[in-house]
């Protein structure tokens, strides 16, 4: 049996198909340096998320998503995700809040290029495409150097799962952040 592997690029600004052969291409002014793959919109087929999209300097950044269609389409799904001046190759994909909706956690950066000034950033989704930037999650905005890796694992059980971030430079880490509850709300209490 002859089994032969394609490969399909995907942008806002072109899809394109090869089979057999290696080939790879980034639209000018584009950098993508991770991805997720996840079933965004629950409807059983993959979907693609993918963070540092360093877009030419003026442009809106931050995660972009497409949503798989199972037949080799793919629809851009990334209104509310385009809030960061730069965005670094930190990204994670999981239910945050245990709403049985995906969402997103990506690095990236809001004050401009200054070093230190990467921040991690939760995006709600709403399990069709849609996505909310938690303004107040008590993750850092600013203060972390650049991140290149986040994971999310549920490292204590409680059903929820903690964010982990490795950040690099002269300042770099490993560090995790565990949900917080208000008074009186934790139901592992």
């Amino acid at each position: 049996m002859n089994h032969r592997w394609g490969f399909t690029f995907i942008t806002e600004m072109a899809q394109e198909v090869l089979l057999g052969d290696l080939w790879t291409s980034t639209p000018p002014g584009r950098e993508f340096q991770s991805l997720a793959l996840a079933d965004i919109n629950r409807d059983s087929h993959p979907d693609i998320v993918i963070n540092g999209t360093l877009s030419e300097s003026g442009q809106a950044n931050g995660p972009d998503v497409y949503l798989g269609d199972g037949r080799g389409g793919w629809k851009r799904s990334s209104d509310g995700l385009k809030v960061l001046k730069y965005s670094s190759a930190g990204l994670a994909v999981g239910d945050l809040d245990g709403d049985g909706n995906l969402d997103i956690v990506a690095a990236g950066n809001i004050a401009g290029d200054v070093p230190n000034w990467w921040g991690l950033f939760w995006f709600k989704g709403d399990g069709k495409g849609g996505w909310l930037l938690v303004e107040d999650s008590g993750l850092p905005s600013t203060g972390l150097s650049v991140v290149h890796s986040i994971t999310l694992a549920d490292v204590d059980h409680d059903g929820l799962p903690e964010i982990i971030a490795l950040s690099g430079g002269n300042n770099g880490a490993i560090t995790m952040w565990k949900r917080r509850y208000p008074a009186g709300t934790d139901p592992n209490a």
